[in-house]
Protein backbone atom coordinates (compact mmCIF):
# COMPACT_ATOMS: atom_id res chain seq x y z
CA UNK A 1 0.00 0.00 0.00
CA UNK A 2 1.76 3.40 -1.09
CA UNK A 3 2.40 5.66 2.07
CA UNK A 4 0.99 9.34 1.19
CA UNK A 5 3.46 11.77 2.14
CA UNK A 6 2.85 15.64 2.90
CA UNK A 7 3.66 16.95 -0.22
CA UNK A 8 1.40 14.38 -1.73
CA UNK A 9 -1.24 15.90 0.45
CA UNK A 10 -0.41 19.39 -0.39
CA UNK A 11 -0.83 18.22 -4.50
CA UNK A 12 -4.44 16.86 -3.82
CA UNK A 13 -5.47 20.04 -1.96
CA UNK A 14 -3.77 22.67 -4.16
CA UNK A 15 -5.56 20.62 -7.27
CA UNK A 16 -9.11 21.57 -5.70
CA UNK A 17 -8.84 24.64 -4.10
CA UNK A 18 -10.17 26.26 -6.87
CA UNK A 19 -13.30 24.70 -5.04
CA UNK A 20 -13.05 26.33 -2.13
CA UNK A 21 -14.70 29.67 -0.44
CA UNK A 22 -13.92 29.76 2.82
CA UNK A 23 -11.54 28.76 5.63
CA UNK A 24 -12.36 28.31 8.75
CA UNK A 25 -10.37 27.55 11.98
CA UNK A 26 -12.79 26.08 15.12
CA UNK A 27 -11.08 25.15 18.50
CA UNK A 28 -12.30 22.41 20.65
CA UNK A 29 -11.65 22.54 24.55
CA UNK A 30 -8.68 20.08 25.02
CA UNK A 31 -5.03 21.68 25.91
CA UNK A 32 -3.05 18.80 24.63
CA UNK A 33 -0.16 20.85 27.10
CA UNK A 34 1.78 17.78 28.95
CA UNK A 35 -0.72 14.77 28.13
CA UNK A 36 0.14 11.46 27.06
CA UNK A 37 0.48 10.58 22.85
CA UNK A 38 -2.65 8.05 23.79
CA UNK A 39 -4.55 10.72 25.62
CA UNK A 40 -3.72 13.00 22.80
CA UNK A 41 -5.03 10.12 20.34
CA UNK A 42 -7.67 9.80 21.66
CA UNK A 43 -8.66 13.89 21.55
CA UNK A 44 -7.66 13.94 17.73
CA UNK A 45 -10.16 11.04 17.24
CA UNK A 46 -12.92 12.47 19.06
CA UNK A 47 -12.08 16.29 17.12
CA UNK A 48 -12.74 14.41 13.93
CA UNK A 49 -15.74 12.73 15.12
CA UNK A 50 -16.93 16.05 16.35
CA UNK A 51 -15.93 17.77 13.03
CA UNK A 52 -18.02 14.68 10.80
CA UNK A 53 -21.00 15.77 13.40
CA UNK A 54 -20.31 19.52 12.39
CA UNK A 55 -20.26 19.61 9.07
CA UNK A 56 -23.34 17.52 8.17
CA UNK A 57 -25.40 19.51 11.02
CA UNK A 58 -23.44 22.93 8.17
CA UNK A 59 -25.07 20.54 5.10
CA UNK A 60 -28.78 20.39 6.67
CA UNK A 61 -28.29 23.77 7.78
CA UNK A 62 -27.02 25.30 4.05
CA UNK A 63 -29.72 22.67 2.05
CA UNK A 64 -32.36 24.20 4.53
CA UNK A 65 -35.37 22.47 3.71
CA UNK A 66 -33.84 20.38 1.04
CA UNK A 67 -31.29 18.25 3.59
CA UNK A 68 -31.99 14.88 1.92
CA UNK A 69 -30.22 15.81 -1.17
CA UNK A 70 -26.96 16.27 0.00
CA UNK A 71 -27.12 13.32 1.79
CA UNK A 72 -28.86 11.34 -2.04
CA UNK A 73 -26.84 13.67 -4.29
CA UNK A 74 -23.75 14.76 -1.98
CA UNK A 75 -21.49 15.04 -4.78
CA UNK A 76 -23.09 17.88 -6.19
CA UNK A 77 -24.90 19.31 -2.89
CA UNK A 78 -22.73 18.71 -0.33
CA UNK A 79 -19.81 20.92 0.33
CA UNK A 80 -16.55 20.83 -0.58
CA UNK A 81 -14.06 20.28 2.66
CA UNK A 82 -10.31 19.51 2.99
CA UNK A 83 -10.00 19.65 6.78
CA UNK A 84 -6.58 19.50 9.65
CA UNK A 85 -6.74 18.72 13.11
CA UNK A 86 -3.73 20.91 14.58
CA UNK A 87 -2.02 21.33 18.19
CA UNK A 88 -1.59 17.61 18.45
CA UNK A 89 1.18 17.36 20.38
CA UNK A 90 2.29 16.99 24.47
CA UNK A 91 4.66 20.07 23.76
CA UNK A 92 2.27 22.69 22.99
CA UNK A 93 1.94 25.78 25.02
CA UNK A 94 -0.32 25.52 27.74
CA UNK A 95 -2.50 28.15 26.81
CA UNK A 96 -3.02 26.26 23.56
CA UNK A 97 -6.38 24.78 22.35
CA UNK A 98 -6.81 21.79 19.47
CA UNK A 99 -8.31 23.08 16.65
CA UNK A 100 -9.14 22.21 13.39
CA UNK A 101 -8.62 24.51 9.97
CA UNK A 102 -11.56 23.88 7.14
CA UNK A 103 -11.45 24.80 3.72
CA UNK A 104 -14.77 24.63 2.68
CA UNK A 105 -16.84 25.20 -0.40
CA UNK A 106 -18.99 24.42 -2.96
CA UNK A 107 -21.41 26.28 -0.82
CA UNK A 108 -24.43 29.03 -2.22
CA UNK A 109 -23.44 32.27 -3.21
CA UNK A 110 -26.07 34.11 -1.38
CA UNK A 111 -24.29 33.46 1.69
CA UNK A 112 -21.47 35.04 2.92
CA UNK A 113 -18.62 34.64 5.47
CA UNK A 114 -20.60 36.07 8.53
CA UNK A 115 -23.68 33.42 7.48
CA UNK A 116 -21.20 30.86 7.27
CA UNK A 117 -19.36 31.85 10.65
CA UNK A 118 -23.02 31.98 12.32
CA UNK A 119 -24.17 28.66 10.78
CA UNK A 120 -20.81 26.59 11.67
CA UNK A 121 -20.87 28.23 15.09
CA UNK A 122 -24.27 27.20 15.93
CA UNK A 123 -22.77 23.60 14.78
CA UNK A 124 -20.03 23.60 16.39
CA UNK A 125 -20.14 25.19 19.78
CA UNK A 126 -23.98 23.64 20.25
CA UNK A 127 -24.33 20.81 18.17
CA UNK A 128 -21.05 19.19 18.51
CA UNK A 129 -20.50 20.87 22.12
CA UNK A 130 -17.09 22.30 21.35
CA UNK A 131 -15.73 25.71 22.25
CA UNK A 132 -16.75 29.06 21.48
CA UNK A 133 -13.97 29.85 19.33
CA UNK A 134 -14.59 30.27 15.34
CA UNK A 135 -13.47 32.56 12.74
CA UNK A 136 -14.11 32.75 9.41
CA UNK A 137 -12.65 34.20 6.52
CA UNK A 138 -12.81 34.01 2.58
CA UNK A 139 -10.49 31.96 1.09
CA UNK A 140 -8.46 33.78 -1.87
CA UNK A 141 -7.34 30.52 -3.54
CA UNK A 142 -3.66 31.13 -2.07
CA UNK A 143 -1.86 28.24 -1.64
CA UNK A 144 0.24 29.18 1.41
CA UNK A 145 -2.90 28.96 3.44
CA UNK A 146 -2.77 25.09 2.38
CA UNK A 147 0.87 24.71 3.26
CA UNK A 148 0.29 26.35 6.39
CA UNK A 149 -2.52 24.35 7.22
CA UNK A 150 -0.28 20.77 6.70
CA UNK A 151 2.75 23.08 8.73
CA UNK A 152 2.55 19.66 11.59
CA UNK A 153 3.06 16.64 8.71
CA UNK A 154 6.02 15.88 8.12
CA UNK A 155 7.50 13.43 5.06
CA UNK A 156 6.00 9.69 5.12
CA UNK A 157 3.41 10.92 7.28
CA UNK A 158 0.02 12.35 6.64
CA UNK A 159 0.07 14.08 10.32
CA UNK A 160 -2.45 16.59 10.96
CA UNK A 161 -4.65 16.13 7.48
CA UNK A 162 -8.16 14.73 9.00
CA UNK A 163 -9.17 12.37 6.08
CA UNK A 164 -12.04 11.61 7.09
CA UNK A 165 -13.69 14.68 7.49
CA UNK A 166 -12.22 16.00 3.62
CA UNK A 167 -14.65 15.27 0.68
CA UNK A 168 -14.19 16.37 -2.78
CA UNK A 169 -17.73 16.64 -4.79
CA UNK A 170 -17.56 14.94 -8.50
CA UNK A 171 -19.75 17.14 -9.97
CA UNK A 172 -19.77 20.50 -7.63
CA UNK A 173 -23.18 22.56 -8.20
CA UNK A 174 -21.75 26.03 -6.72
CA UNK A 175 -17.94 25.36 -8.33
CA UNK A 176 -16.75 28.91 -10.00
Amino acid sequence: MRQYTKADIARFAYEHAHLMQYCIVAHTHFRPHNKSDARIAQARSDTAQALKYALNCLTSEVNIGHASRAKRKPHIYRPATFATVECCSANALRHQTMHVNILIGNLPGILIAQDIETLFRHCWTYKAEQADDVYVTEYDGNTRLIDYMLKEGTAGDTGSWCVENTFIPRTALHAD
